[in-house]
């Protein structure tokens, strides 16, 4: 990403590999405000929270799919598999944990 303070280069590229129409679709489904929301409460404001480790699972299946559309490899969709898991509602964990502290 050209600048670490603007996700909309990465929302553009969810966009692209899983055929929404616009980053803000992207960042609608896939939550990166919210992410990086936390990412700005851990780096900036020095929070330390219990991050789940599904969080962190989303964190590597979206580094996943964008590294292998910016590599021209085909998608594996790894990121759409977590958003599908009844059990865990990354959106919620994610609005908690910014909120903590």
């Amino acid at each position: 990403m050209p600048s670490t303070t603007d996700i909309a280069p990465l929302n553009d590229l969810l966009a692209t590999v899983y055929g929404l129409s616009s980053g803000a679709d992207a960042s609608k489904k896939f939550h990166t405000g919210l992410l990086f929301g936390l990412r700005s409460r851990i780096v900036q404001d020095g929070r330390i929270v219990p991050i789940d480790g599904r969080v962190l699972r989303y964190c590597e299946f979206m580094y996943h799919d964008a590294l292998r559309h910016i590599l021209k490899l085909r998608s594996e969709r790894r990121l759409e598999l977590l958003l599908h898991d009844r059990s865990f509602d990354c959106a919620q964990h994610l609005l908690t944990l910014t909120k903590m502290g």
